[in-house]
């Protein structure tokens, strides 16, 4: 069995992916490995960082006028359109990680807000074929290990071996010596 995993809330989405030790040549142990990481700005961002205080075509001014009725600047709309563009960007970098590995499962955990709008990004990316499972849990923010092991109490993957683990190394960081294991 090969996957991707998509572990996600509003902010931050990384992906790992899963190898059983049927599919692994070399060493025989299944792999649980974190691929990427990826931020969303915006949703952390606050609103006077995002939205201008400047006055509209119209005269009235936006935000923090003490009038917040008598203008509607969208901020819902634009929040959604915001997302939407990270939740693309995810799910095309999830459609290259499955076509690398030759996955067939996709296996998405978000928070239930945004669930929905993963998922109808995933279905636009992802190939016919490729099944699509889904956690309703924000764990974004847990250990490697403890997303496996959330994944494996609710059935989605086997329970973690115990043996070596393979790390995610960010880009242009360096490998300590004590880090590899052998």
């Amino acid at each position: 069995m090969k996957a991707v995993v998509i572990v996600a809330n509003s902010a931050r989405a990384r992906l790992f992916s899963w190898q059983s030790s049927d599919d692994v040549a070399v060493d025989g142990h299944p792999q649980w490995v974190e691929l990427e990481a990826f931020e969303n700005p915006e949703a952390r961002m606050r609103d006077q960082d995002v939205f201008s205080n400047e006055k509209s075509r119209n005269g009235t001014k936006g935000a923090g006028n003490g009038n917040a009725h008598a203008y509607d600047d969208h901020r819902e709309g634009h929040r959604s359109e915001f997302f939407q563009r990270f939740a693309r960007q995810v799910a095309k970098e999830v459609g290259r990680h499955v076509d690398q590995k030759g996955a067939g499962q996709v296996i998405l955990v978000s928070e239930t807000e945004v669930l929905h709008q993963l998922r109808q990004a995933l279905r636009s990316a992802l190939s016919r074929g490729i099944e699509l499972r889904e956690l309703a849990e924000n764990i974004a923010q847990q250990t490697s290990s403890s997303v496996h092991q959330v994944l494996a109490s609710k059935g989605l993957l086997p329970a973690p071996a115990q043996g070596p683990v393979t790390h995610f190394v960010p880009k242009g960081q360096a490998v300590r010596g004590s880090d590899i294991r052998g």
